[in-house]
């Protein structure tokens, strides 16, 4: 293990579409501005250039390993987002660091990329959806060394944003209903709404009933009905060119909608959130089985 003070981590790439590996790396080392043109994700180096660096990195923590199936790939995340070493297989930064981030949105290949790092007792962050299935979660759930060893979360749930304020909620009065929309799939992209509802929403009470609309352009809409709380109404529209990413929370006589804007800060703080247990061992709901078994099992209702 690194004799150092700041804690050594190991990021895991590369899933289709998925820009984590460059971004979660530059949230903990810092990045080469030109370098980071070339990550293929406009978005990223746009919200990095609106940060103050250094002072935006986390402190106490470096991104020292990185491993891709493609080595000109991984020397590419590792020119933009500062990271040291590129290793030509995940084991060989097993004895090198003190946890990994498995910075792949492809759950169907969570348990093979988790697993070496399982079973060596690494900590591990592992990229939304943990599984899309109850049965995939508790293999992946099983291979744990320690109580709390696994986390894994939407960056939604950190986004303030999308939350009711005090002042809303003497506004709107009491919640009846909620209607949820986000781009791009059900499988990577519904557990962005299902984890921040079910937080605040339903999570103490049963699904009494579900109604589900699907399409063949992958549009996919899930209507929750609980047994004590409001309505959740979750809408992905597949390959249908909707950008829109909101919450509408609807009262009695009012309507609050509510938008996602800053991915930096959400980025940064469910990172934030993973470092941070580590150091004191203190659990957080991205640790809970029991709430990972509640989203995955809506995640499974939608498929």
């Amino acid at each position: 293990m690194p004799n150092k003070k700041d804690l050594s981590l190991g990021i895991i790439g590369f899933s289709p579409g998925n820009g984590h590996p460059f971004s979660w790396s530059a949230i903990c080392n810092g990045y080469e501005p030109n370098e980071m043109e070339k990550c293929g994700f406009p978005v990223i180096p746009k919200y990095l250039k609106q940060q103050e660096w250094p002072s935006a990195k986390i402190p106490g923590v470096k991104v020292d390993y990185v491993w891709t199936p493609n080595n000109q790939l991984s020397e590419r995340i590792a020119k933009a987002s500062l990271i040291s070493n590129v290793v030509s297989k995940p084991e060989d930064m097993l004895d090198k660091i003190d946890a990994v981030l498995l910075a792949r949105d492809d759950a169907e290949n969570h348990l093979m990329n988790a697993q070496p790092f399982l079973e060596k007792g690494l900590p591990i962050y592992i990229d939304k959806p943990i599984s899309l299935s109850r049965k995939s979660l508790l293999n992946l759930w099983g291979l744990q060394s320690f109580s709390g060893q696994i986390f894994s979360c939407s960056s939604m749930s950190f986004a303030s944003e999308l939350h009711l304020t005090i002042k809303d909620l003497r506004k709107i009065g009491a919640v009846s209903a909620i209607e949820a929309c986000i781009p791009n799939s059900w499988e990577k992209y519904s557990v962005h709404l299902i984890e921040p509802l079910i937080q605040y929403f339903g999570h103490q009470s049963e699904i009494r009933h579900v109604r589900k609309v699907k399409e063949n352009d992958g549009y996919t809409k899930l209507s929750l009905e609980y047994s004590v709380g409001p309505e959740i109404s979750i809408e992905t529209f597949g390959a249908r060119k909707n950008e829109k990413f909101a919450i509408k929370y609807h009262g009695p006589e009012v309507s609050i909608e509510k938008s996602y804007i800053n991915t930096f800060v959400a980025f940064r703080k469910s990172l934030k959130s993973f470092i941070h247990h580590i150091s004191v061992k203190e659990k957080t709901f991205a640790h809970q089985f029991d709430h990972h078994d509640k989203v995955v099992s809506i995640i499974e209702m939608g498929l």
